[in-house]
C-alpha cells in the first residue's frame, strides 16, 4: 500500500493500463481484493468505466473476484460516481457492450 501510495504521489497514473489485456491499475486492485487499495486509486480519480479488452470494467472484476473482500470492494465501486449497473448473474458472461 506504501508503493502505490508512494507511486501516486511521485505523478504515477492511476489509469495506466497492462497492454497485453486492458486491465487498469483498478482493476489489479479488485481482482486481488485489496479494498485499501480500491478506496485510494477511486479517492485519486482512477476510471470505473475503463473496460479491458475482454469488456470488463472494475465492478466486473469485482464481481468475478473470488477474495473474501468482494463485497466491500463492491460497496465501493457502486458508491462511486453514481456506478449503479447490476453485475450479471453469470459470473462468466461477458458485459452487454
Amino acid at each position: 500500500m506504501i508503493a502505490l501510495r508512494l507511486l501516486i504521489d511521485s505523478g504515477g497514473n492511476v489509469n495506466a493500463v497492462n497492454a497485453t489485456e486492458g486491465a487498469s491499475v483498478l482493476h489489479w486492485a479488485c481482482i486481488a481484493g485489496n479494498v485499501r487499495a480500491v478506496h485510494l486509486l477511486r479517492q485519486r480519480g482512477a476510471d470505473l468505466h475503463h473496460a479491458d479488452k475482454r469488456g470488463y470494467n472494475a465492478l466486473l472484476h469485482a464481481q468475478r473476484s473470488l477474495a473474501q473482500s468482494q463485497a466491500e470492494i463492491k460497496h465501493i465501486i457502486l458508491l462511486s460516481d453514481g456506478l449503479t449497473a447490476p453485475p450479471p448473474d453469470d459470473a462468466t458472461a461477458k458485459p452487454a457492450e
